[in-house]
């Protein structure tokens, strides 16, 4: 239930219905156009604004009670070295995957999940076949309590010496590289819109808020969020985030394909680097990278390798 109530997923809905207005306003006469366009005048603001809110809430609704329907009874069991998934209510559905593929564990949270203080489990996986669905990682647990993902992971993955986990801060200079770069988009972006509706305060209000919102919040938890440490001889544990999402991977060092150092002219003189690994996903490679961390953590890890 809190999986299905914290889920982003009913957004992709709205981008799907925007997808289909572009294909049906080649299709619809102009004129009818015109005259919605003069109808929703006489409508104002205020309407057009709840109108869009219930647009808003009935997607997630329907979200939220597709996702109840996908992972109803959702049981997880670990057999001779394999998870054996159960889940389903229209539909049951039976997974089971082999420990020899999974290539690294990923804990996520979105920010509501954060807030409630809950977490998703998922598995970066190797396909069997091309006929596979390769973009997506399989979920092994949909929602678990933060206070009980520790026991989760000695439980699943004992091999994770989770307990030995120790990551340092996120430096104020991640902080000021991260936020940086976001101002400077943000700021590009205020002034280009900007010109096209200097007139109109309330939009520019809206404008500046919005690109804050979308270019400077995410960099803040982008650098908060950072972080890389070595388990032990086996693992790695490496933190991102995508938006507004947190990423914890736990990735074995033998599913590491290559490890990438990069580090510029201008990074060089102040001693930070960023590090990109890859391993496989699906039919495919997955990118995991971090910036703006001290170069003596990215060569200790780079070592490690």
């Amino acid at each position: 239930m809190k999986f299905a109530l914290t889920s982003p997923a009913f957004l992709s809905g709205l981008l799907v219905i925007l997808a289909a207005y572009g294909k049906i306003q080649n299709v619809v006469n102009k004129q009818v156009y015109k005259f919605a366009e003069a109808e929703m005048q006489h409508l104002g603001i205020l309407i057009i604004i709840a109108g869009f809110i219930f647009v808003l809430l009935l997607f997630y609704i329907i979200s939220v009670l597709s996702l109840i329907a996908k992972y109803y009874h959702f049981n997880l069991v670990k057999n001779n070295n394999k998870f054996q998934m159960e889940y389903g209510f229209f539909k049951t559905k039976k997974t089971t995957i082999s420990m020899n593929r999974v290539q690294a564990v990923v804990v996520k949270q979105t920010l509501l999940r954060r807030l409630l203080n809950i977490a998703s489990v998922k598995l970066v996986i190797i396909s069997n076949s091309k006929k596979e669905d390769t973009e997506k990682d399989i979920i092994v647990m949909p929602v678990i309590e933060k206070a009980n993902l520790e026991s989760f992971l000695g439980k699943f993955f004992p091999s994770i010496p989770i307990s030995n986990l120790e990551v340092k801060k996120a430096s104020s200079k991640t902080f000021y590289y991260d936020l940086r770069n976001a101002i400077i988009i943000s700021v590009l972006v205020d002034v280009v819109l900007g010109i096209m509706a200097y007139r109109i305060t309330w939009l520019l209000a809206v404008i500046i808020l919005l690109s804050g919102l979308i270019f400077v919040g995410p960099a803040y938890l982008k650098a908060r969020r950072s972080g890389l440490a070595i388990m032990d001889k086996h693992f790695l544990y490496l933190q991102n985030n995508q938006f507004f999402s947190k990423n914890t991977y736990f990735i074995p060092r033998e599913s590491i394909q290559l490890i990438e150092r990069r580090q510029s002219v201008w990074l060089a003189k102040k001693s930070f680097a960023h590090l990109r690994l890859n391993c496989r996903s699906g039919n495919g490679e997955r990118i995991i990278a971090v910036k703006y961390l001290p170069e003596e953590l990215i060569d200790e890890v780079v070592d490690w390798y």
